[in-house]
Formats: structure tokens, C-alpha cells, sequence
């Protein structure tokens, strides 16, 4: 809902500030089931890789079209939490898509982009990179006016 509100050209800055702060509230829910162990993803990702070394027959659900769909991230991104100013690079899970591992410090983020070179499926990390940029700018733009609106 908060992306369709910045497409719409017809929605106030109010709406997409309200969008913005729901979507930050699910974010942080799921987060928190995750780290909870109540996240799917991650006990399939367990399970795959304990059949994966061969020994056992892979069981009928990682053979359904669910799961293939299911398993392709076009955005992969992680929290890398680093105490150096180092910065972590992975490569994206999928041909056409993008690594995103970012961390987060008290004064910005640092967040690196990556993609295959000879995918013509997706844009150059670079690109996709800029556009990063312009969304993160816009989401602060709109931050910093509900902050001065306290």
C-alpha cells in the first residue's frame, strides 16, 4: 500500500506518511517473529539443506512448484552487522536479481547493491543502485516532515 501511495500522484504526503508508518509496523512484527522462530522461510531453508548433502531422498514438498516459487528471491537483502566500518557484499540468489546486505549505524546506512553482469533480465547494479538512493531520499524526505510537524 505505501509504494501504490507514491505512485499515486493523487495521494497527500499524510496518506503516504500513514502508509509508511504501517508498513514500518509489519515490517518490525515480522521481524520480530522471525527472530522468534516463527519465520517459514528459515525452517525450509533448514530442512532443504539437511536433504541437500544426498544421504536421504528429498521429501515431496521441495519438489512442488510452491516451494520453487516460494524460494526466488529477486531481492535478497540482510542486516550485516558489523562493529568496523567494513562492508559486506553478497551475490543475488537468483540471475535477475540483486543483493542488498546493509548496515545500520546511528548517523546512516551503508548499503551495497549487487548484480550479474550478463543478465538482461535486470538493470546494472549501478542503476538500481541510483534508484536506491532516490527512494531512500524520498522515505526521508517524509520522515523529516513528520518530524518537523511535532
Amino acid at each position: 500500500a505505501f509504494v501504490q501511495s507514491v505512485l499515486d500522484s493523487g495521494a497527500s504526503r499524510s496518506e503516504r506518511r500513514g502508509k509508511l508508518q504501517l508498513a514500518l509496523d509489519a515490517h518490525k512484527k515480522y521481524m520480530q517473529r522471525a527472530a522468534n522462530g516463527q519465520g517459514i522461510d528459515r525452517y525450509l531453508m533448514g530442512l532443504r539443506a539437511m536433504v541437500r548433502d544426498g544421504t536421504e531422498s528429498v521429501p515431496p514438498i521441495f519438489e512442488h512448484e510452491a516451494m520453487s516459487i516460494i524460494s526466488t528471491f529477486r531481492l535478497s537483502t540482510s542486516n550485516v552487522s558489523m562493529l568496523t566500518h567494513a562492508q559486506s557484499l553478497f551475490a543475488p540468489v537468483v540471475p535477475n536479481g540483486y543483493g542488498l546486505p546493509y548496515t545500520i549505524r546511528d548517523d546512516r546506512i551503508h548499503v551495497g547493491v549487487t548484480a550479474w553482469h550478463d543478465n538482461p533480465q535486470s538493470v546494472p547494479a549501478a542503476e538500481f543502485g541510483a534508484a536506491f538512493d532516490c527512494a531512500m531520499a524520498d522515505i526521508a524526505d517524509l520522515l523529516r516532515d513528520a518530524q518537523a510537524k511535532l
